[in-house]
This record gives structure tokens, C-alpha cells and sequence, in this order.
């Protein structure tokens, strides 16, 4: 938006927009709930077609089952089951509630099971109201057809189990049962080759019903893809929108005045550091730029004041201003947790030698050198200071007189092994104190100083 737009203006424009962007996103929105409903309806109508494709193939297999128990057993239930099944096809009879799979297999098991029926009505008509393609249902018609003329020969196995023998004028005549013709007639060429007329046509249902159907899902699965797109669009537009409306609104004006008031609270609080590449090029940017630089000037100053005043210049290590300060601290952490602290004292051994010999330009090296031994050999809570002279300290905050020691003896190794500027070999005395309650620093100081001496009367390189 433009800068020299009025706030008013700018209020019109984007809410304006906004609206007309949410009226979209409701209409996507109701679109893709009407494509989803839509999608869902063809998913129950590919499951209930294979359903009832099932269940045509299932009652063949379940009146081939009846009529073979019957023949064997000669159990009259399997004959009332066979004539059931097809009863309850062609619609004469009511269709139980739960026509599974395993309906008969249960009802096999359970002579005194009731079903629930519901209304009465033909596998094909069923087929019909799910709206299969002619090709499919024409299919499904002829495989209707040859499971009613395989019934027609299992039909006769049923009357060769009664005696009743057919003539080829069209009667009957009575005679003894013939199982044997029975189970000819139920396992022989013929009657396989009519049970595999009826699966060839079931199995061809089920790939056209799947190849059309799963085309139709996928064209309603592809036509929901783009109302989608569109709703991730506009939801990302109208979420940009908000971010950029906060950012019109909000910080234009009022949230820089208020960050710039909070500077002068945290230069109270010693932080002179001010983020100003939020502001904008204009006469609060160049109000905030202007107040940081100033604030930046000031900090330096205040860095390098504070960083004199507590480093000793030659090693760049604290100087004893600056341990006294952590001296008292430690203390004052003592009395009140019981924390423990210990400090080393450090003397370099026949230093004045060294600058009698060498100068007092390769003394002061052995200085540095000396500092950063210290520094590497001690820990990240220890303090290393120069306390004066030849003399350094270390202050070793949560750590007893014994711990102290094994630090005191690692920088006395590591001293020891250390290989000098043309001067080749220092070594230094080390002593050790801890803090003691009611003790002062003067006479914890002096402990250790007294340590110290104690080394060097000792022989020196060693610790007291």
C-alpha cells in the first residue's frame, strides 16, 4: 500500500478486500463439502456394488454347497436352505438384515437361529437401483441366467435322491433314490463347466465395475484437488493480509514510540545495544537511528573505561582491582550458601634473575606466557588475575582446599614443562588457602601467602 495513503483509506481498502477474499473462501469451502459428500457417495456405491456382485456369486456357491450336504446327508434342512436362497434372490422372499457372506454358514450351524428380514425384493432389481452400466448388467443378467440353469441341474440331483425319474416325454416315473446319480450329476463336467459360465461373467462385472468406478473416484478425487489448492491459497493471502495489516497499524506509529521509550528504561539498566533495521525510512526511523548511534558512542565508552579499569595491560588478564571485587563476592557467597572457595597464590620462581639476565622485555613475556598457561589450565568458573608483580591468583569458586590443590599442581606441571622464549626453563611456587567462616580476606590472603613462602623455602616448584 501506499506510504501517502490516509489510515482511513487504508482501513476501507483492506477490509474491503478482506471480505471480498472471505466471501470466496466460503463458496471454495462450501464447494469442496459438496465434492467430498459427492466423493463419498460414489465410495458406498462402488462398496455396495460389489456387495451385490458378491452376493449373486456367494449364493451360487451357497446353493452348490445345500444340495451337495443334501445329497450326502440326505438331511432335509439342506433341501428347505436351497430353495430359501433362491427364494430370498428372486425376491419372493424377505431378505434377512445381515445377508453376509457367512449367513448360511451360520444358520447351518444354528437350526434355531431368527434373523431379522427386511423387505422383499429381487438380486436384480437391487442391481438395477445401483445404477450399474448396461454392459455390467447385462453381464450380471447372464450370470443370473446360467446359476438358474445350474439350479435346474441340481434340481435334478434333489429329485434322483427321491426316486423321481424323468422321461423323455416330459413325466415322471417313480423308482428307488439314486444317490450315485446324484453325486454324478453334481461333480461331473458338465456341472463344473456351468459353475465357471457363472464366475467368468461375475469376475468380468468386477473388473469393469472397478475400472469404472475407480475412474470415477479418481475424477472426484482430481476435482477436489483444485478447490483445495485455491482455499490454501486464500487462507495464506488473508493470513498475509493480517501480518501486513498488524504491521500497517500497529508499528507505523505506535509500537516505535513505544520501543524507543523502552530504550531509555534499558539504558537505566546498562544495555546501550538497539535494533533499528525495523524502523522505517522516515522521521521516527531517523529519530531511532540518531538515539542508537548516540546510545552505541556511549557504550563504547563505558566498555573501554570498564575494560581498563579491570585488566591489567600487559597479560590481558583481571588485574587486582578486579579480584578484590571477586574476592568480597565469593565471600559474601560463603557466609550466606556455605559454598566453598579456594584461591592459589603464585610466585614465579627466580624471576628477578630472569630480568637481571635476560631483560625486562623477555621478563614480560615470560609474564604473558605464564598468564595463558594459567588460563588453559584452569576452568571455565575459575578467575585468573595478575595480583602483582610476578605474583597471579586464582580464584576457584565451589571448590575445597583438596580440589584447589589438584588445579595448583596441574599449572605447576604444566609451568614445568613449558619451554620458554630464550629463557628455556621457569618454574613457580604455589600456595593454597581456603575460605574459613568468620576469617576476613586479609587473613585468607595471608594464608595463602604464607603457603607460598612456605613452598619457596621448601625449594620452590612445589605447592604448600
Amino acid at each position: 500500500m501506499n506510504h501517502g495513503m490516509s489510515i482511513n483509506v487504508k482501513i476501507i481498502c483492506f477490509f474491503s478486500l478482506q471480505a471480498l477474499l472471505l466471501a470466496i473462501l466460503f463458496t471454495n469451502l462450501w464447494w469442496m463439502l459438496d465434492s467430498a459428500q459427492r466423493l463419498s457417495d460414489l465410495q458406498l456405491s462402488r462398496y455396495e456394488s460389489r456387495e451385490l456382485v458378491e452376493e449373486l456369486r456367494q449364493s451360487s456357491d451357497d446353493l452348490t454347497r445345500m444340495v451337495r450336504t443334501y445329497v450326502v446327508t440326505g438331511d432335509e434342512r439342506y433341501l428347505d436352505y436351497f430353495h430359501k436362497i433362491i427364494a430370498i434372490r428372486d425376491g419372493k422372499l424377505p431378505r434377512p438384515e445381515n445377508y453376509q457372506d457367512v449367513f448360511w454358514d451360520y444358520i447351518s450351524a444354528r437350526h434355531d437361529y431368527r434373523e431379522r428380514t427386511g423387505r422383499k425384493v429381487s438380486i436384480v432389481e437391487l442391481m438395477k437401483e445401483q445404477q450399474f452400466s448396461a454392459e455390467e448388467l447385462a453381464r450380471l443378467t447372464a450370470a443370473k441366467k446360467h446359476s438358474d440353469d445350474l439350479v435346474e441341474l441340481e434340481t435334478r440331483a434333489f429329485w434322483a435322491m427321491q426316486g423321481r425319474i424323468p422321461g423323455d416325454d416330459g413325466t415322471y416315473s417313480t423308482g428307488p433314490p439314486d444317490r450315485e446319480l446324484a453325486l454324478q450329476l453334481l461333480h461331473d463336467n458338465d456341472y463344473h463347466k456351468a459353475k465357471a459360465e457363472i464366475m467368468v461373467d461375475i469376475d468380468a462385472v468386477l473388473k469393469q465395475l472397478d475400472t469404472r468406478t475407480m475412474q470415477e473416484v479418481a475424477l472426484a478425487e482430481e476435482s477436489q484437488k483444485h478447490p483445495l489448492r485455491l482455499a490454501i491459497l486464500l487462507s495464506i493471502v488473508l493470513l498475509g493480509m493480517n501480518v501486513a495489516g498488524y504491521s500497517i497499524f500497529h508499528k507505523d506509529i505506535n509500537s516505535p514510540l513505544r520501543k524507543i521509550l523502552s530504550w531509555i528504561k534499558y539504558m537505566r539498566e546498562g544495555n546501550y545495544d538497539f535494533e533499528v533495521s525495523s524502523f522505517k525510512n522516515n522521521e521516527i526511523g531517523t529519530l531511532a537511528r540518531t538515539f542508537a548511534e548516540m546510545a552505541h558512542q556511549v557504550s563504547d565508552q563505558i566498555d573501554n573505561l570498564e575494560h581498563l579499569s579491570c585488566t591489567d595491560p600487559l597479560t590481558q588478564i583481571t588485574n587486582r582491582i578486579a579480584l578484590d571485587k571477586v574476592l568480597y563476592d565469593e565471600k559474601y557467597r560463603f557466609e550466606r550458601y556455605a559454598s566453598p572457595c579456594s584461591i592459589i597464590l603464585l610466585d614465579i620462581d627466580h624471576f628477578k634473575a630472569v630480568n637481571d639476565c635476560y631483560g625486562h622485555m623477555l621478563g614480560d613475556r615470560v609474564l604473558v606466557a605464564i598468564a595463558d598457561i594459567l588460563c588453559k589450565s584452569t576452568r571455565e568458573s575459575d578467575l585468573v588475575g595478575r595480583w602483582g608483580g610476578e605474583e597471579f591468583m586464582v580464584i576457584c569458586p565451589n571448590t575445597d582446599m583438596k580440589r584447589a590443590k589438584i588445579v595448583a599442581e596441574l599449572i605447576r606441571k604444566r609451568v614445568d614443562e613449558h619451554r620458554f622464549e630464550e629463557v628455556g626453563h621457569v618454574t613457580v611456587s604455589l600456595g593454597v588457602s581456603e575460605f574459613i567462616r568468620g576469617s576476613t580476606i586479609e587473613a585468607i590472603i595471608n594464608i595463602a601467602d604464607k603457603a607460598l613462602y612456605e613452598a619457596k623455602g621448601a625449594g620452590r616448584n612445589c605447592i604448600r
